[in-house]
């Protein structure tokens, strides 16, 4: 029987971890967001302090995205949604990683992107993601196949055309190549396919770029920036959302976004955004 990769399911033997992961967590988030030693202590209600702490959990994030693991990146994204819903960025990758994680599950993700999607109408990144996770649009066959609807395949032809050029989506220009393989059918109802999605899909989802030199997991050509200043001052919101709201955070490594330029502004998510090859990330 063919199937395709869906999320993991953590056990419940796992549990007592993360509740101490968690604990550890947490603390460094706030160390992270906290004056240096011997600078003039700032007022928990200071926007730089809030404005880091919300941008460590999205470059958490962003940091499972670029290693392949949007079932991890879920949560984090899911917190910074809740707290700065105005961040339609995290709207789309929170979406973009339900769907690349949970294909069984992949409408879950509509009301997201639909709200991306009314803030920025014609996203090119958020139109593919809209396009793949809506069953009415696409439908995933045994042969490995993405097929389309005729609406279906024209959002993604619209989108295709703006890729390269997509507003703060760095990498999305080598998603263009990847649905540009798309082909004809003979199926009125489904008459586009976009062959091997199957094989994008999850933590081993890769693609080829760079002319075929090196290959990258598929997530992390979702991948949008946030300039700093609109990390909005929710600090105690994101306290108040941390117990209940990211119970998985503390699973996997996250040496990735924390390097020695984690707090130099947009620097920071170029980095993580560009952990791949050069000749394939940088811009």
């Amino acid at each position: 029987m063919w199937s395709f990769p869906l999320a993991r399911h953590r056990t419940a033997a796992r549990a007592p971890e993360r509740r101490l992961l968690i604990g550890a967590l947490v603390a460094s988030l706030i160390v992270l967001a906290v004056a240096p030693l011997g600078a003039a202590p700032r007022s928990v209600g200071e926007p730089v302090t809030e404005a880091r702490l919300l941008k460590q959990l999205y470059l958490i994030g962003l940091g499972r995205m670029a290693r392949g693991d949007p079932d991890a990146a879920v949560a984090p994204f899911q917190v910074v949604t809740e707290v700065a819903p105005e961040l339609v960025e995290a709207q789309h990758l929170l979406a973009a990683a339900m769907v690349l994680s949970d294909f069984g599950r992949r409408q879950r993700a509509l009301p997201i992107i639909d709200k991306a999607l009314a803030a920025e109408p014609g996203h090119p990144l958020y139109t593919v993601v809209r396009a793949i996770a809506d069953p009415v649009a696409s439908s995933l066959r045994e042969d490995g196949a993405l097929y389309f609807t005729p609406s279906g395949a024209a959002r993604m032809k619209a989108a295709l055309e703006g890729l390269a050029k997509a507003p703060r989506a760095y990498n999305a220009r080598y998603l263009a190549p990847v649905l540009a393989a798309m082909e004809p059918t003979s199926e009125p109802v489904f008459p586009e396919r976009l062959p091997r999605f199957a094989a994008l899909l999850g933590r081993d989802g890769r693609v080829a770029v760079g002319g075929g030199r090196a290959t990258v997991p598929f997530a992390r050509l979702f991948a949008m920036s946030i300039d700093d200043e609109r990390f909005a001052p929710h600090v105690r919101d994101v306290v108040a959302v941390l117990p209940r709201g990211v119970f998985n955070l503390a699973s996997g490594n996250e040496t990735l976004p924390f390097g020695p330029t984690a707090h130099s502004n947009q620097g920071t998510m170029e980095l993580l955004l560009d952990a791949a090859p050069r000749s394939v990330a940088r811009r």
